[in-house]
């Protein structure tokens, strides 16, 4: 992959969602072939997630995709970093479904000549991307799951959200337990990452809802599908990635798993196959 980032400024955008504004972090050649729109995890939000430059070299998912030649987009959802919480406290799938819906359409007006965006999901925003994809008919032209570990048969981690969102505090704990495996990013980038996730992202943020990832429908899915794992990853089981993977409506369908990699595989020392493989895909499935 080209390694010039000197083209991909970083910008802060603003997208509308429904009245409540989004913050919207982008990094776009001067000639884009593609439009990619990312989605974080749980925990830390997108610059955390996608954009983060360590003392030991850059990490940011969005250099490395702008400087392959396509226009990126990655946004805080509802709480997370820049954009605030609303008036409820609480993030629920469906709710950050619909705010991405609007990205993915804010994108596809900023770049109408080009195919429709692709979804990039990272963790519990695999899952989110998963299920706006099962949806009747999303502004999508394909879709990325990274580290995707949506199990229907699991228990459910995050009910109905009632009563006040806690509003918790992150901890350096919680930023260090992303490197689950020994050796998969050296001490002083991990040291980096929790100081730049906790500094973005100092308050938890409170999901709930999680009976609404049973909406995820693998069979609706019709758009390309990139299945994207890091072998270490504890959170995926292979039989229940096996089925998901094998019921998707799409034709166009692919599954790697990156060796030594594990939940942050594009953040760990394995960014460089991380990257690799998804342009490969984008370069395969968006029309040139």
């Amino acid at each position: 992959m080209p390694q010039d980032h000197s083209v991909s400024k970083l910008e802060r955008l603003t997208v509308d969602a429904q009245g409540h504004p989004l913050t919207v972090w982008s990094r776009r050649p001067p000639d884009p072939q593609g439009v990619v729109v990312l989605l974080h995890g749980r925990t830390w939000g997108a610059r955390t997630a996608f954009d983060f430059e360590p003392r030991a070299g850059s990490r940011s998912l969005l250099k490395a995709l702008a400087a392959a030649g396509y226009a990126t987009y990655a946004v805080d959802l509802r709480g997370y970093g820049e954009t605030a919480r609303d008036r409820s406290g609480w993030l629920s799938p469906g709710r950050a479904a619909a705010d991405v819906e609007s990205v993915l359409r804010f994108a596809a007006n900023r770049h109408p000549a080009l195919p429709l965006p692709v979804l990039l999901g990272w963790s519990r925003g695999s899952k989110i991307a998963a299920l706006i994809a099962s949806g009747a008919h999303p502004p999508l032209g394909a879709l990325i799951l990274l580290g995707f570990t949506f199990d229907p048969n699991a228990a459910l981690a995050n009910g109905t959200g009632d009563g006040a969102a806690p509003a918790a505090p992150n901890t350096a704990e919680s930023a260090r337990s992303d490197f689950v495996s020994p050796e998969v990013a050296n001490p002083a980038l991990i040291h980096d990452f929790v100081a730049a996730a906790l500094a973005a992202d100092p308050t938890r943020v409170d999901v709930c809802g999680d009976a609404e990832f049973l909406q995820i429908r693998p069979q609706a899915i019709r758009v390309p599908t990139l299945l994207l794992q890091g072998a270490r990853d504890p959170g995926i089981e292979p039989e229940v990635a096996a089925a998901f993977f094998s019921r998707l409506g799409c034709a166009d369908r692919r599954w790697i798993v990156i060796a030594r990699a594990d939940h942050a595989a594009h953040l760990e020392d394995t960014a460089p196959q991380v990257g690799a493989a998804m342009v490969q895909f984008l370069r395969a499935v968006l029309p040139h």
